[in-house]
């Protein structure tokens, strides 16, 4: 049973058949299940989507239309055996292309403001801060998913963190990436931003499949906390990932003080 504040998340693919998350309505319905378990009473689900479709409308739609009949079916099945668990959809849009066309509000999260986005291959191309700024410019908050994990950005060098942020962008870590679970690299960078105060929003990036990444959100709440970042895990796990749900921006979240910082390199190395 999970202690401590429900639980947001932003990040993951549990709308089955759709994408490289749940395969089929069961793995959903477990995933969900691991996520109640956990503490998660709120979450959107986060298929992946190409930002070049959105440049194609009868490709846009066509893709759309087969995530609008899982997720119908996803839905109804959720709020039968989850009723108390608030669900909303979005899109992970991979920006292969330097502009997405964000008019469809079911690319967005929960049809909001806020839309979650990653570049293609883990490695981020030239022009990625000017991108994340065209998406502020339109009017929408743009959701760097799992910044930690691109190959060219590293613990000893931040710099394109520090222009993503200053776009106004909001940056959203992968909690596998703290517990270790993607390698020393990503992790090691995803400890610098929260060091540094630069983490926004702590996502699960959950597959829903057996084998794949475990399911780490309130684990990464439970070791935050108990090293004393609690005001940390509570706006980057429950309040920040509410408010960019509810059209909101995020609350800053206080840089980890330098005695709780030694701390929690001892529990995440592991």
């Amino acid at each position: 049973m999970s202690t401590g504040p429900a639980l947001v998340d932003i990040h993951n693919h549990l709308i089955p058949g759709v994408d490289d998350g749940a395969r089929s309505m069961d793995e959903a319905m477990a995933a969900l299940a691991a996520m109640h378990e956990q503490g998660v009473r709120r979450l959107a689900a986060t298929p992946h989507l190409d930002a070049e479709l959105t440049h194609r409308p009868q490709a846009l739609h066509e893709r759309l239309a087969r995530i609008d009949a899982a997720w119908e079916s996803f839905r109804a099945a959720a709020v039968e055996r989850f009723p108390d668990v608030e669900i909303a959809r979005g899109n992970e849009i991979m920006l292969d292309v330097p502009r997405v066309v964000l008019t469809d509000a079911r690319v967005r999260l929960g049809g909001g403001t806020a839309v979650l986005v990653e570049f293609p291959r883990l490695f981020v191309p030239a022009g990625s801060t000017d991108a994340l700024y065209r998406i502020q410019l339109e009017g929408y908050r743009a959701v760097v998913a799992h910044p930690e994990r691109y190959v060219n950005v590293g613990s000893s060098d931040l710099s394109l963190v520090d222009q993503w942020c200053r776009t106004g962008a909001v940056m959203a870590v992968n909690a596998g990436s703290l517990m270790g679970g993607f390698g020393p690299a990503a992790q090691s960078t995803a400890r610098e931003m929260l060091r540094r105060g630069w983490a926004h929003v702590i996502g699960s990036d959950y597959h829903a499949r057996a084998g794949r990444r475990p399911l780490l959100l309130r684990a990464a709440y439970d070791d935050l906390v108990r090293v004393g970042g609690e005001e940390q895990a509570r706006l980057l796990l429950s309040v920040n990932p509410g408010r960019l749900m509810d059209g909101e921006a995020p609350i800053a979240v206080p840089p980890l003080p330098v005695g709780v910082w030694s701390r929690l390199r001892a529990i995440f190395k592991r």
